[in-house]
């Protein structure tokens, strides 16, 4: 059992869902994949990328946050202490956010989930409840592939995607697969929305608030129809 402590958020992760972290965590890193196929930025010691991302905060939540900031990380620029710092922000936001998750499950048995990246959040939310359906979005085809793979027994459908071309109102998605082809993916059921990667236009904003499917938003560490912050 692995307790992580953070303020009044208490977030426990039992055997069967450290050794699930730990088979996602080989999972990926058997999958590494070039560095051209995914976000990455920065040179030499300063280099990141989102698949080293998303092993800390694997590595943060099966061991816990004391040994976690006693260890010395693979990747250099985990062991700058101000990077450190800022990366312990980013991963109390998600537990804060997995919390919140927790609270509203029961608003509906389907949610969506993007940019899901490596899909660490579609795991996390799978230990919270058995969904009806869960879509998720991004645009790294890659990711998609990799996805699909590891949760290939759970009802998960995934849409390549790119979030500055979706509409809100309904959720939909247009993506040019080739020159002159065009897929097309609406959602519109109740459903429950967690976006925490990036921003969205005003535009976008507005739907979401209107769109009356919509029975919960995680957006940025902000339940966004309540407008608390949750980080």
């Amino acid at each position: 059992m692995c307790v992580i402590l953070l303020g009044l958020v208490t977030m426990v992760f039992n055997e069967i869902q450290i050794n699930e972290l730990k088979k996602f965590m080989q999972f990926s890193l058997d999958t590494t994949l070039p560095f051209t196929h995914q976000e990455a930025r920065g040179t030499g010691d300063e280099f990141m990328c989102c698949d080293w991302w998303c092993f800390e905060i694997l590595r943060y939540l099966i061991e816990g946050e004391d040994k976690f900031l006693n260890s010395v990380s693979p990747y250099e620029i985990m062991n700058i202490p101000g990077v450190r710092t800022h990366f312990m922000g980013t991963a109390h936001s998600k537990i804060r956010v997995f919390d919140f998750l927790d609270k509203i499950k029961s608003d509906s048995d389907v949610l969506v989930i993007g940019e899901m990246a490596r899909g660490l959040e579609i795991l996390w939310a799978c230990f919270l409840k058995d969904w009806k359906k869960i879509y998720c979005w991004d645009n790294n085809i890659h990711y998609g592939n990799l996805v699909m793979e590891y949760f290939k027994d759970k009802p998960i459908e995934f849409i390549l995607g790119n979030t500055d071309e979706m509409g809100f109102n309904p959720i939909s998605f247009n993506h040019t697969v080739k020159e002159g082809l065009v897929s097309y993916k609406v959602i519109d059921e109740d459903l429950i929305l967690l976006m925490d990667n990036f921003s969205l236009g005003p535009t976008q904003l507005a739907e979401i608030i209107s769109n009356k499917r919509l029975k919960q938003v995680i957006y940025q560490g902000r339940d966004l129809l309540n407008s608390i912050i949750l980080i």
